[in-house]
């Protein structure tokens, strides 16, 4: 599930700053999501929805166990002209 991202009180995930005035969806999963890391400067998933690429920032993982482990997670809208070639081979077309 795929939707926009509302800040505030009913959201449990809040994106780093300076990703706050970018547009955001929330992505709802079973899927492992692997989110951006600040000190490494590793890229986070990417999705393409929408005819746009995001970048996942956030992820909260709920690990029930049972089947019934999901995840939570905050991507960013990202300029993809300037997109490696490796990385658009790692982009999710519809998969989560």
């Amino acid at each position: 599930c795929i939707q926009p991202h509302m800040s505030g009180v009913y959201s449990s995930l809040q994106t780093p700053a300076g990703d706050e005035n970018k547009e955001r969806i929330e992505v709802y999963t079973t899927h492992p999501l692997r989110s951006s890391d600040v000190n490494t400067k590793a890229r986070g998933d990417l999705i393409f929805y929408l005819d746009k690429v995001w970048e996942v920032r956030v992820v909260l993982p709920y690990l029930v166990g049972s089947g019934l482990d999901h995840y939570e997670a905050v991507a960013v809208r990202i300029d993809d002209k300037g997109l490696h070639p490796a990385d658009k081979s790692q982009i999710s077309y519809g998969s989560v």
